[in-house]
């Protein structure tokens, strides 16, 4: 917000730490630095044993190139799975342009949305989905 916007932002950031293989990482999200499309995160409070001691090992293999943030428990909204209404955990994300005049936000959105019941993993490249978004000005 402030970078983009000039702004504060009226929301705090998710707070995102280094992590080290030898930390306490319960209630964290843990994720590579620099991926994306979901890649590698493990939200550790539903990870099984096999995939923390992995996680464990890749992070000890490369300290500095992993990060934990605090779990967020996103919004839970009505969405259509098998011609019936399901709760599904879903997120907003809106759009901004950047350009010569500064930015602007548009008045449109997407909603990314955990296909799976009870699922936190919103981003489509790890079996998310989305939904159709209304914004009003």
């Amino acid at each position: 917000m402030q970078f983009y916007l000039d702004q504060e932002s009226l929301l705090p950031s998710v707070p995102s730490r280094e992590v080290t293989a030898d930390d306490d990482l319960d209630g964290l999200v843990v994720k590579p630095r620099g991926e994306m499309g979901g890649e590698g995160v493990v939200i550790w409070a539903e990870a099984d044993a096999g995939t923390r001691e992995r996680t464990r090992e890749q992070i000890a293999a490369e300290p500095g190139a992993w990060i934990g943030q605090e779990l967020v428990h996103l919004s839970v909204h009505p969405t259509v799975v098998d011609g019936a209404l399901e709760p599904r955990h879903v997120d907003l994300r809106p759009y901004a342009l950047l350009s010569n005049d500064g930015v602007r936000v548009l008045p449109a959105a997407i909603s990314r949305v955990a296909l799976e019941r009870g699922s936190l993993v919103v981003n489509s490249g790890q079996g998310g989905g989305v939904k159709d978004t209304w914004v009003r000005e």
